[in-house]
């Protein structure tokens, strides 16, 4: 199975990718220091799915999650062997209703660490949630009540 690496999958989890896990997909968890001493597979899989805390996990997408991912953002992946790697191409529909060429990435060692690199990108292109306590957004609104 060609999924991800844990560093690429770390990378995509810090830059926003959401995940709600689903059966057969592949994830490391980074909570279980028994699971890395025993250095086995850096991914497990579980015939249900997973119940646990999400904060320890990180997603190892395979190539069709991760092309699955950019199409839903609109985008057109084109990933090609290139001399030592693979490159991947995305592209978009212009104003016009034209694709045009968006990225065109450094070579990863497979197809899927390519792929994974752009969608890390385009990741990176989106204005990032903001994520509030809600002490603070109380706070925040009782001054707007107090000055209103």
């Amino acid at each position: 199975m060609h999924i991800t690496s844990v560093d690429t999958a770390r990378k995509l989890k810090s830059a926003g990718l959401e995940w709600e896990p689903h059966k057969g997909d592949a994830y490391y968890d980074i909570g279980n220091i028994e699971y890395v001493l025993r250095r086995v597979l850096d991914f497990i899989r579980r015939a249900g799915g997973y119940s646990g805390p999400l904060e320890n996990l990180v997603w190892l997408l395979r190539l069709g999650q991760l092309c699955a991912e950019l199409e839903k953002r609109g985008y057109l992946v084109d990933s090609l062997h290139y001399r030592s790697g693979y490159l991947t191409v995305l592209s978009r529909l212009d104003d016009t209703g034209e694709w045009e060429e968006v990225y065109n990435g450094p070579t990863g060692e497979s197809r899927v660490e390519s792929v994974a690199l752009a969608l890390l990108w385009v990741l990176e292109q989106q204005p990032r949630k903001q994520h509030f306590h809600i002490s603070e957004v109380m706070r925040n609104a009782a001054g707007k009540v107090m000055r209103g």
